[in-house]
């Protein structure tokens, strides 16, 4: 991000600079990134405007134009049902050791 807005001010990078800017990121695939560097920089501006020195946020409603990383589930761990009763562990299983 700094190599390419680094030494301007940030009230003047207009929305489709930013946009230009993370569809690169997004064409390298680091769609992860830059969705973190996207909601970085909009609390910056986010902040900006509360403070009084912005007047609107460039990165506001960007993320509707952008991908997004798809969710993914946990793995499923199988349980053995021997290990639920404790009491009886003995008697109805056994472990035996791998070869």
């Amino acid at each position: 991000m700094f190599p390419v807005f680094g030494k301007r001010i940030y009230t003047e990078i207009l929305p489709l600079e930013w946009m230009e800017f993370l569809r690169g990121m997004e064409q390298k695939g680091i769609i992860e990134q830059m969705g973190r560097v996207r909601a970085f920089c909009k609390e910056i501006y986010d902040l900006a405007r509360v403070t009084g020195r912005a007047i609107h946020n460039p990165l506001e409603g960007l993320n509707k134009f952008l991908q997004t990383r798809s969710a993914e589930n946990y793995a499923h761990v199988n349980v053995n049902p021997c290990f639920l009763n404790w009491k009886n562990w003995k008697q109805n299983c056994s472990l035996s050791k791998p070869r």
